[in-house]
């Protein structure tokens, strides 16, 4: 399976530096890191690509640009995440906001559960932080590794 970790950012500049670094730690090899701007009027962009031409790792780093950038908030980022799947060419996508970071084996893991129990849809625990990196939640369920019914979702 080839897989793609995605990080999907409009106007993160505080926060996506945690997020592209967090990517970039990923143990999962071949893996394809696609950095993805949607219209940014900050320095998000930038920033993925400082990161992106820093990166001296075992997988390919990609940087795009959708311009699909008509509607915000989660139309937006429907848009955004239709967009990369139109783009990029990979069986699973592993997406990631700009504005949340993930542990490094979390591709890894994801890729092994596809693989395991041939899922549809694997979903992860995710940790959020501010733009000092400080934890300020979590996803439900963080310790546990199971089946979840639609509802839980």
């Amino acid at each position: 399976m080839k897989a793609a970790f995605v990080i999907n950012a409009r106007d993160k500049e505080g926060w996506v530096g945690h997020a592209v670094e967090s990517a970039l730690r990923q143990t999962l090899t071949p893996l394809e890191i696609v950095l993805s701007d949607q219209g940014s009027k900050d320095h998000t962009f930038a920033i993925m690509a400082d990161l992106a031409s820093r990166y001296d790792g075992p997988n390919k780093v990609s940087l795009m640009r959708c311009h699909d950038t008509e509607f915000r908030g989660m139309a937006g980022l429907n848009a955004h995440i239709d967009c990369t799947m139109k783009n990029v060419d990979a069986d699973v996508f592993i997406f990631n906001s700009a504005d949340d970071w993930s542990h490094p084996e979390r591709s890894a893991k994801v890729l092994r559960a596809f693989e395991e129990t041939g899922a549809d849809y694997v979903g992860t625990g995710v940790q959020y932080t501010d733009e000092n990196n400080e934890v300020k939640g979590f996803t439900g369920f963080p310790k546990e590794s199971r089946f979840v019914t639609c509802k839980e979702i």
